[in-house]
């Protein structure tokens, strides 16, 4: 190799060197610069997705409340002696003033009263008691007395007026008597307006030194006595109520053999509640005669071997052997059973009348009518659809 070729041989490796050198500094800040970034936040690129973030808990709206000047509005409203133009006026002049329900009613009695609800439609009442004992008309909130805060759908100028078998109560639904030297007001209130079970209930109230106080309360006595109830003044005063009302949350010995819901048949029952002292007790039930009433007490006395009682509500004495031979006995330990009858609407259906058992037998009871007492005519066995179908 010549001398020249050697030159050019040497400054070509030296060139390689330095490249390579060149390339190595390079790796080597960009391996500083990608350890001193691993320590800082990255901005996300514009392509990005955002990060996700936590959903917010639902909530519901907030639960309306009574205007805070709705006592002011009640003073203002209040014009004249005589109670029924007052409790119009009264009417009108809050509904001008913003006031969404409202609803007023007069007291017969001693002295003028009147007992107001009002408030927004049925999420929130408040409700009142007007009354004038000649020195001008006072108003009280009957909230703390009612204890329900105003959103239980309890009303008392607007008391529940049907009765459980769809006819109109009659009469008034306040009343104002004097008590020696006090005087008592009783009042039909509406329960549950905002529900699905709407009926009526009953408070007695006493005047105590200008004040009104909480006697007797029916919501409390009725429970577990009667449901779905109404209530009705007979006479003069409050010495009688007639309540009427359906076996819907009561709890006695036949309870818990049929299913009580909304939709199924239930006894019905006529009460008599009388006065004594600051309260009420009742003193006369009556069982509405029925299809379904019948078909219950039957079950029950088979189911207790009252094999007698049972033989008194059948057409045939040889019933009583047919249903006993079918196991048309129910433990107290089973789920209730299921019935429905058809041949009419709810409680007072004529039959056929089909129980349904949860482990899937199912009988059906022919009933028949005679003089306002019905009787079973037959029985036999039948496979049910589910929860009232038509048994084959």
């Amino acid at each position: 190799m010549s001398r020249v070729s050697r030159l050019l041989a040497m400054r070509s490796t030296r060139a390689m060197i330095a490249r390579l050198a060149l390339v190595l500094l390079a790796l080597g800040l960009l391996m500083a610069i990608a350890c001193d970034d691993s320590q800082q936040e990255v901005a996300p690129s514009p392509t990005d997705s955002p990060p996700p973030t936590a959903s917010p808990e639902p909530t519901s709206p907030p639960l309306p409340t009574p205007p805070p000047d709705l006592d002011q509005r009640i003073d203002d409203c209040i014009k004249g002696d005589d109670a029924q133009e007052v409790a119009s006026f009264l009417e009108t002049c809050l509904s001008d003033r913003g006031i969404e329900t409202v609803s007023a009613t007069n007291a017969e009695g001693e002295i003028p009263a009147i007992l107001l609800d009002a408030g927004s439609a049925c999420a929130y009442i408040e409700s009142y008691v007007l009354w004038n004992n000649g020195s001008g008309w006072q108003v009280q909130s009957l909230e703390p007395l009612l204890n329900d805060g105003g959103y239980a759908g309890t009303t008392v100028g607007w008391g529940w007026p049907y009765r459980p078998d769809g006819l109109m109560t009659e009469g008034p639904t306040a009343r104002v008597v004097a008590d020696g030297a006090t005087l008592k007001l009783g009042a039909v209130i509406g329960q549950s307006g905002c529900g699905s079970g709407p009926h009526a209930s009953y408070v007695l109230f006493s005047l105590v030194e200008g004040e009104w106080t909480l006697s007797w309360d029916g919501r409390t006595a009725f429970a577990g006595l009667i449901g779905q109830t109404s209530v009705e003044f007979p006479g003069v005063g409050l010495d009688r109520l007639d309540v009427r009302g359906t076996s819907f949350g009561r709890n006695d010995a036949m309870s818990g053999i049929f299913a009580d819901h909304k939709l199924a048949p239930v006894r019905h029952f006529e009460q008599v509640w009388t006065r004594q002292s600051d309260g009420y007790a009742l003193s006369q039930e009556r069982v509405v005669p029925s299809a379904v009433s019948t078909l219950l007490e039957f079950v029950y006395r088979l189911s207790s071997g009252d094999d007698p009682a049972a033989a008194t509500l059948v057409g045939d004495v040889s019933l009583v052997a047919t249903a006993k031979g079918l196991g048309i006995i129910k433990d107290s330990s089973e789920p209730a059973w299921w019935v429905t009858c058809t041949g009419g609407a709810g409680s007072f259906a004529t039959g056929p009348c089909v129980i349904e058992t949860p482990d899937g037998r199912g009988f059906r009871f022919a009933m028949l009518e005679n003089a306002g007492i019905w009787l079973i005519s037959a029985i036999d066995a039948c496979t049910p659809a589910y929860n009232g179908g038509p048994c084959n």
